[in-house]
């Protein structure tokens, strides 16, 4: 295999420089080394990035903002017409980071549903909200206070707190773990992004959507139009496909009275095809940068 030599600039406090979604799919055609002394490429999130050398500079962000600045390219949620911006949601880091520590049987576990009574059983609670805060442009305090009109919501975040803390770190693998592990007991987790949009681009998608159905909680989404695009709108209820709040209390309350209604959303696939879990594409997607 051809030698890559690749470095990572800023990034999160806990993302793991050696061993991380990129290195891993890069390593699928080059022998890559992961260095700071003469990189091909070098991968940032920080939009102050300034270029210096001959590397490829490659801007990546999970956030529901993106501002490339001085880099080649970019890497975010968003659907950009433009070839040096290419789509790459903030999930598959998760998917990578899951399988990596163990707590996902393979990379592509979200792919197959695997009902089994014991995983109904399991489900003792009914519905839970986990936020840091009301995020930008996006209803979380209007869902989350409407439905607490309706039924009882473990608020076990900080923001809107009523339940004790979920223990773990934000952003990090632990935090991640913990949180799914805390939502296998409940059916229904809200799973509310910061915004749906940003200047007009539409895509944006994250981890919220996705660690509930790691549980196999019913995600109740807001955020992307486009959400379908990456995942299979009948594993999940969707905000903005009800007229209300109250539309959407009355089917959270109609699945959970009917077993074999709420036993029917279990068993649909997550994903019927997701490009972001095809090494082919994957391989591909990179290999417009190399």
């Amino acid at each position: 295999m051809k030698k890559l030599k690749v470095w990572f600039d800023s990034f999160w406090g806990t993302f793991d420089k050696k061993d991380n979604f990129f290195v891993w799919v890069l390593s699928q055609t080059h022998d890559v080394e992961v260095t700071s002394e003469n990189p091909d490429i070098i991968f940032t999130d920080s939009p102050n990035f300034q270029k210096n050398g001959n590397a490829k500079a490659v801007y990546f962000s999970g956030e529901p903002f993106f501002n490339s600045g001085a880099c080649d390219y970019a890497l975010t949620s968003f659907y950009v017409d433009s070839e040096t911006h290419l789509r790459l949601p903030l999930y598959p880091l998760y998917a990578y980071d899951l399988w990596k520590f163990g707590i996902t049987k393979s990379y592509k576990s979200i792919l197959t549903r695997d009902y089994t009574k014991a995983i109904l059983n399991e489900k003792s609670k009914l519905i839970t909200y986990i936020s840091q805060g009301a995020g930008g442009k996006c209803p979380r305090e209007a869902i989350v206070n409407h439905f607490l009109t309706r039924m009882h919501v473990d608020c076990a975040g900080r923001h809107m707190n009523n339940h004790p803390v979920i223990p773990g770190e934000p952003g990090a693998i632990t935090g991640s773990q913990a949180k799914i592990d805390f939502l296998r007991q409940y059916k229904f987790c809200f799973a509310i992004e910061n915004n749906d949009e940003f200047n007009g681009y539409k895509g944006y998608t994250t981890e919220k959507i996705f660690e509930p159905m790691i549980a196999n909680c019913i995600p109740i989404y807001w955020g992307s139009d486009l959400i379908n695009d990456d995942f299979n709108s009948e594993s999940f209820l969707n905000v903005k496909a009800f007229k209300d709040f109250d539309e959407l209390a009355d089917k959270v309350i109609e699945i959970n009275n009917d077993k074999d209604l709420y036993i029917y959303y279990l068993m649909q696939p997550y994903v019927t095809y997701n490009k972001y879990f095809d090494m082919d594409y994957l391989v591909e997607l990179f290999g417009k940068i190399i």
